[in-house]
């Protein structure tokens, strides 16, 4: 009898172990993830081109991990049957665009791929790491709490700065602020993601976040994050918050009532932080001191001159675009890599067929996203509702904001956005069951995919492998009129 129940211990635990090993590549996967998404942001190692780094490390993994993993494979099909095969079929068709876009009209054929390799595994990586954001989502403290101490951090640095632009003559500009970012606006492209955490944070109904010393401290945070969204001086971001916050009331009604009021009122106490960080304290101690702002931060017109060469791209090329990652454009002495709109980058670069195919698809996952969650769907309970109309939120103002900069070029604006989709899909899609089964390997995705894997890392390494032996190492492409695709800008 001991023997037997022995047995069947040692059965129970090999069966564990074995279902465990195939789902070892996807947890690791959005570990990895959720690390990058929570350290980028807040830490100095990853400046500018270190973001990219992380990006193209963690692309390389879910190739692999779909290469290897014969789990990752399955979720990968099953994900694939519980979507309309029409809209599959214009996946593909835009993926064939792409490598015909890559072969006829780029002028260096390797690069385009590698920007369609890296939009595409963005997406990879957002269905593989649904199932382990569905478990988070129920779990929510294991992704609020990092998350809030990413917030905590960024503020104490800010206000380290700010402490130190009132007690010296050192003359400050806006740029010393965002401290892990080159460019305040390439913080925006991260924030305008994350506004509406800290409404659903001070909305909710747990009993942690009730306990005095706790709301208190996140009341101090979410003011704090909205003094820096105003800091950044970003007009773009704004649009994009209020249309987002017109765009959820309208789907919502009643039941967008109490988010939308606090984070109006976040809003409004955020302006009024930064007057009186800003204007009034400044003021008082020298009426002369300032931050010095750039005119290019403050300025629209220096981007809407973009617009007309995206446009001119567009029409000169309209089946297939210049090819991927290849838009330039010289406006006075200055080199810009993207136009600052994501609807006219598409067009140009990829044609305009890529785009209708692309918009098409935004429509129907948002329609299947309004007719799942509406005001009618939603709880009677505003604290049921959170998640919801956050992830809307953070959709709609993403996708705004993207119309005004580089959201889908910059790699903390890609990863986060990433995030935030893959969210939603948890948040829309059934719980995933993974199989007891050891699921069949496909050869065909295994050599597919270990290909791609491999491609990827060999037209990057060029300026992959200095990047990384070299932290000091700046590309050749960097600011220079014509010289080639933008991928290290």
């Amino acid at each position: 009898m001991p023997n037997k129940i022995s047995s069947k211990i040692k059965s129970l635990i090999m069966k564990y172990l074995r279902n465990f090993s195939q789902i070892t590549p996807i947890l690791s996967l959005s570990l990895l993830f959720l690390i990058y998404f929570f350290l980028i942001p807040s830490s100095s190692l990853f400046f500018y081109d270190g973001k990219r780094l992380a990006e193209i490390s963690l692309i390389l993994f879910v190739l692999l991990a779909i290469a290897s993993s014969t789990q990752a494979q399955q979720q990968l099909r099953d994900f694939i049957a519980s979507i309309k095969l029409s809209s599959v079929c214009f996946i593909l068709l835009i993926l064939f665009l792409g490598l015909l876009s890559a072969g006829y009209s780029a002028a260096v054929p390797e690069q385009a791929l590698v920007e369609i390799i890296t939009l595409f595994s963005l997406a990879l990586i957002a269905i593989l790491a649904t199932p382990s954001f569905q478990f988070l989502l129920k779990n929510s403290l294991f992704l609020i709490l990092p998350l809030i101490l990413v917030f905590f951090v960024m503020e104490v640095k800010f206000i380290s700065y700010y402490i130190a632009f009132l007690m010296t003559d050192f003359p400050f500009s806006i740029h010393n602020f965002f401290f892990s970012f080159a460019n305040p606006r390439f913080f925006n492209q991260y924030q305008i993601w994350t506004m509406p955490v800290l409404s659903c944070l001070l909305l909710s109904a747990s009993p942690y976040l009730q306990i005095r010393k706790i709301k208190y401290s996140l009341w101090v945070i979410a003011i704090l994050w909205w003094v820096i969204f105003f800091t950044s001086h970003g007009r773009g971001v704004i649009v994009a918050v209020i249309i987002s916050a017109i765009t959820i009331g309208l789907i919502y009604r009643g039941k967008s009532t109490a988010f939308l009021k606090q984070t109006l009122f976040l809003f409004i106490l955020g302006a009024i932080g930064y007057s009186l960080l800003f204007d009034l304290i400044p003021f008082l101690i020298a009426d002369s001191k300032a931050v010095e702002v750039p005119a290019n931060m403050t300025s629209s017109g220096r981007m809407t001159k973009l617009w007309p060469d995206a446009i001119n791209f567009a029409i000169s090329n309209p089946r297939l675009g210049i090819g991927p990652m290849h838009y330039t454009s010289l406006v006075g002495a200055q080199y810009f890599s993207h136009p600052h709109n994501s609807v006219l980058q598409i067009a140009a670069e990829w044609g305009i067929p890529t785009l209708i195919l692309i918009l098409f698809l935004i429509y129907r996952a948002s329609t299947a996203w309004v007719k799942r969650f509406n005001k009618d769907t939603l709880s009677e309970k505003p604290e049921d509702n959170l998640f919801i109309l956050g992830l809307s939120f953070s959709l709609v103002a993403g996708a705004v904001y993207s119309l005004f900069s580089g959201v889908i070029v910059m790699p903390m604006g890609q990863l986060t956005a990433t995030l935030v989709v893959s969210l939603s899909m948890a948040l829309f899609f059934p719980q995933y069951q993974f199989s007891e089964r050891k699921s069949p390997r496909s050869w065909l995705m295994t050599f597919f995919f270990g290909f791609v894997c491999v491609y990827y890392f060999w037209a990057l390494s060029p300026e992959l492998i200095p990047h990384v032996s070299d932290p000091m190492y700046f590309s050749h492409h960097f600011l220079q009129p014509n010289s080639g695709p933008r991928f290290w800008q």
